[in-house]
């Protein structure tokens, strides 16, 4: 007799006798309700019902690579520390962070009166030596000067020519480029802020190309080679997708023993630099016992299934992988076949349809 049918009956049993003699009443009415059912040990009021259509499928067994999550964020491939590259102060920022900007658009102003000066000195120093340079070039001619005077001439104007090229660049700083096409990250500086050569003003990056960065284990290391896909979630974004690795460091970290890894990511709307996300890395393999999703029946946090034995379906409880966290699974649920971690054995039959008339020890009709 299955055992969860007799536990049903003992139960009923013991609430209808203990009913019976709370009201003071033994009659041989209620005996013969605590007993009443048909061979099999199914009731009899089941066992009058017409037999219910389903279709019977195989308890199996899979093997499956073992994946194991690693969480990590998702950055942005390109990105750039826009840098101050001259002396001043920041007299316009033109971008807010979030902005979206071109290769070539100014984003911030520097006023430097430091450039501007030396831009003039040097104008000034390059026409002097323009003017020496003609009248030396014109006394050469007539063995009025050395040769070396002449050199010394012809030097200081080429000196003087670099010195305005440098100058003028220094001035075109003044005028803070973005470096490629992007979006804002963060703005660093306000306006009226005192800046030097190398002062962060703004972070940006390439939102098209974003990547997972995460740690694994040194000894999953082999498992991995560049260009292997592994599936990604990004639950901020309620997102799945492949990730193909890009990027393994040489050197293992010597504190935690781990590799820094790096999976590209396609286009995906939603996700954003800085999202946590988790990468599920092959780490071995695992052998699932399955069934169809459909023959599995939740009720709350209650989990079954009807096996087929005997004509009849019996209701089992069962244990699948959803009701783990995802840190002890192979991986998202996907696809028709449910996990199966308790409850089943491989090779027995369990009915998939029948609905709500399917109940336990219904005689079945299996197609």
């Amino acid at each position: 007799m299955n055992s969860l049918v007799l536990l049903r009956r003992n139960a009923g049993m013991v609430f209808g006798a203990a009913l019976c003699v709370g009201l003071g009443v033994v009659t041989a009415g209620c005996h013969k309700g605590a007993s009443e059912t048909a061979s099999g040990g199914v009731p009899e009021s089941v066992a009058k019902l017409p037999p219910v259509s389903v279709t019977s499928a195989t308890v199996t067994r899979a093997s499956y690579p073992r994946l194991e999550p690693m969480g990590g964020t998702v950055a942005a491939v390109r990105r750039a520390l826009v840098s101050a590259q001259i002396n001043g102060i920041v007299s316009r920022t033109a971008v807010e962070a979030g902005q979206r900007v071109k290769k070539g658009d100014v984003v911030a102003e520097i006023s430097s009166p430091e450039a501007e000066a030396s831009l003039a000195a040097a104008r000034a120093e390059l026409n002097l030596a323009q003017q020496d340079f003609m009248r030396t070039e014109q006394l050469l001619v007539s063995r009025s000067v050395s040769r070396e005077a002449f050199d010394q001439s012809k030097a200081r104007l080429e000196g003087a020519k670099a010195a305005t090229v440098q100058a003028e660049t220094a001035v075109g700083y003044r005028e803070v480029r973005a470096p490629m096409d992007g979006v804002v990250r963060e703005r660093l500086v306000e306006n009226g802020e005192v800046v030097a050569p190398g002062k962060p003003l703004l972070e940006m990056e390439d939102d098209t190309a974003l990547r997972l960065e995460t740690y694994i284990p040194e000894s999953w290391s082999g498992n991995l080679t560049m260009g292997t896909e592994v599936m990604v979630t990004v639950d901020a974004a309620q997102k799945k997708m492949n990730g193909t690795l890009a990027e393994i460091t040489p050197v293992a970290d010597p504190m935690s023993r781990t590799f820094l890894v790096k999976f590209d990511l396609p286009p995906t709307s939603g996700v954003l630099s800085g999202q946590f996300g988790r990468a599920y890395i092959p780490a071995g393999s695992v052998v699932k016992t399955e069934v169809p999703e459909k023959a599995v029946r939740r009720v709350g946090q209650i989990e079954s299934v009807f096996v087929l034995k005997d004509g009849r379906a019996w209701l089992r409880i069962v244990r699948t992988a959803q009701s783990l966290s995802v840190a002890e699974t192979t991986g998202p649920k996907e696809g028709d076949k449910a996990s199966i971690l308790a409850g089943l054995e491989e090779g027995e039959a369990v009915a998939v349809g029948g609905g709500i008339d399917l109940v336990d020890g219904r005689a079945v009709s299996v197609h």
